[in-house]
């Protein structure tokens, strides 16, 4: 039931180096855009309205103590989300957030796997952009929390999600008028099952798209 939270990272790599050539190819019109601008002293750089971002490569590292023992350490493994966020202006964003973590490891003959996370809402601060095209931010998230967990022939599911929050922050360097790359650290707390808190690193692809005044 785990397999489908595996991420192949080498083909995401090749992913992001493909999209971000992609992007590049707009670098010429937005350049364009701001020469045909005479009339105006400053242009109002930001994001857009709609946003769609995912989180593929990342690091996350759980502080409890509740996954390691030892037979087996599950502390460490990878970190994804994706969320949907809604501009009211270039400052504040209204965001559903989707965010994991993960860890499987094999220690003689013995396999652990777990998978936590949240599903929730969040308010994202962006701030003015630094240079062009570097925007910094900081989000913070209510969660429903859950949980689940295999040791060997043993396993646990929480039934019932439970209140977590996360804090997550950042910048995004925007590519173009629709791709921009969000590189983050982030904070979870939460107690579905066991304690799933802790903090990580991700780096993903943002689609952006609408216009904000």
């Amino acid at each position: 039931m785990f397999k489908e939270f595996k991420m192949n990272k080498i083909a995401v790599v090749v992913l992001l180096f493909g999209l971000c050539g992609m992007a590049q190819a707009q670098f010429q019109s937005d350049d364009e855009v701001v020469a045909a601008a005479l009339n105006q002293n400053k242009i109002v750089e930001n994001l857009g309205r709609h946003h769609i971002s995912l989180g593929l490569l990342g690091y996350f590292k759980s502080t409890s103590g509740d996954f390691e023992s030892s037979v087996v350490d599950l502390s460490q493994g990878t970190g994804q989300y994706l969320n949907y966020r809604y501009s009211f202006d270039k400052n504040i964003d209204l965001a559903v957030d989707v965010r994991t973590w993960g860890s499987e490891k094999e220690v003689y003959g013995v396999t652990g796997e777990v998978i936590a996370g949240g599903v929730g809402v969040g308010l994202r601060l962006t701030a003015d952009n630094v240079g062009e095209r570097i925007f910094p931010y900081i989000q913070v998230n209510a969660y429903s929390t859950t949980e689940e967990w295999k040791l060997g022939p043993f396993s646990g599911r929480s039934e019932d999600p439970e209140i977590g929050f996360g804090v997550n922050g950042g910048f995004e360097i925007k590519l173009g008028k629709l791709i921009s790359i969000p590189i983050e650290a982030n904070y979870l707390y939460g107690k579905p099952l066991d304690d799933i808190s802790g903090y990580g690193f991700t780096a993903g692809l943002s689609f952006n798209w609408g216009d904000v005044n």
